[in-house]
């Protein structure tokens, strides 16, 4: 089974998007999407603050498409970057198929059984598993003797150890967290027992919602209630609606706290781009690439984005001064 990254990105306008500009492009609908949900203030700080399509992966299939390891569709991906451009700020479900565009843009050559060093190479849907000698923790530059191997979806009742190792309408079962699990349907209506993965368990647009006092824990397929629909402050997806919280006190969902308004700390319940300020009690604004920041008492700092509060080469910690937030270094492709 398919899994689209919590990340939104866009498309350029016509029909086709080049290879050469598609970084560029998913880097602008990835903000154009995150600006219109609430989460990031405006295009240019987003841009600015955000890096997803610098990382080793995304660099490594485009490096790939170029030299014709994979196959690229310009069109596929002008639809892909449409699509999720347009994506609602609410909650429609986890799981696509190979029939998205956004998994059609490319497509593998590499055969069956044969070496890989990430998925999109590898034909038919196949995913690209790695030996236990690849311990790079993303798996995406092991190549030689750790490369991977193209490897075909399992069928249900097969052992797995994730659910992308599923094929599609198929997640991997495994409510005792033993790391070998069983590849089985998703349920498919609303109330419908499932178990272990709030991901993969419940198809679209359902969720699992995970009790965890039960031995092995179990949960219940729903989707999260919607803008002033009553909620619970202890499902595993409050609301449905990106821009709202579930109020402690009302138990409806409501909208995020702007800037500058009075929030409360342990709710979490300020605009996405802000944080509640422990000292005023009021939400302010996260602050982007390049400006001054600080830790809090948890460890968190004020910074937006993929940016990290930094002094030097070091991350800041409570109470140190001279922090700025910074992008991470841009990723490599790999070969």
């Amino acid at each position: 089974m398919r899994k689209t990254l919590l990340v939104v990105i866009t498309a350029a306008c016509g029909s086709s998007v080049s290879l050469s500009d598609l970084a560029n492009q998913l880097h602008q609908a990835q903000c154009t999407n995150l600006v219109a949900c609430g989460i990031q203030p405006d295009q240019a700080t987003c841009l600015a603050s955000t890096s997803f399509y610098s990382s080793d992966f995304i660099l490594t299939t485009i490096a790939d498409a170029q030299s014709g390891k994979i196959k690229y569709d310009g069109g596929e991906a002008a639809s892909c970057v449409s699509e999720i451009k347009n994506a609602p700020c609410t909650f429609t479900g986890f799981n696509t198929t190979a029939s998205d565009p956004c998994n059609k843009m490319f497509t593998g050559t590499v055969a069956t059984g044969a070496a890989c060093i990430e998925g999109s190479e590898c034909v038919n849907g196949d995913i690209c598993v790695f030996p236990s000698t690849c311990t790079d923790p993303t798996n995406t530059c092991c190549s030689g003797a750790m490369a991977g191997k193209c490897t075909a979806r399992n069928a249900s009742g097969a052992t797995c150890a994730a659910d992308a190792e599923c094929a599609d309408g198929l997640y991997c079962s495994d409510p005792m967290f033993t790391g070998t699990g069983t590849c089985k349907a998703q349920a498919t209506t609303a109330g419908a027992t499932c178990d272990t993965s709030v991901f993969g368990a419940c198809a679209n647009p359902f969720y699992c919602n995970i009790n965890f006092n039960t031995t092995p824990a179990t949960g219940t397929c729903k989707t999260p209630p919607a803008h002033g629909a009553a909620c619970s402050t202890m499902d595993d997806l409050q609301c449905s609606d990106f821009r709202d919280y579930c109020d402690a006190t009302s138990l409806k969902c409501t909208s995020r706290i702007a800037i500058g308004m009075a929030c409360t700390v342990a709710a979490g319940n300020c605009v996405g781009d802000a944080l509640c300020d422990s000292t005023t009690n009021k939400c302010v604004a996260l602050v982007g690439a390049n400006a001054a920041c600080t830790v809090d008492a948890n460890g968190g700092s004020n910074c937006l984005g993929d940016t990290t509060c930094m002094s030097g080469t070091t991350a800041c910690t409570t109470g140190m001064t001279g922090c700025t937030c910074v992008l991470p270094a841009a990723g490599m492709a790999c070969h």
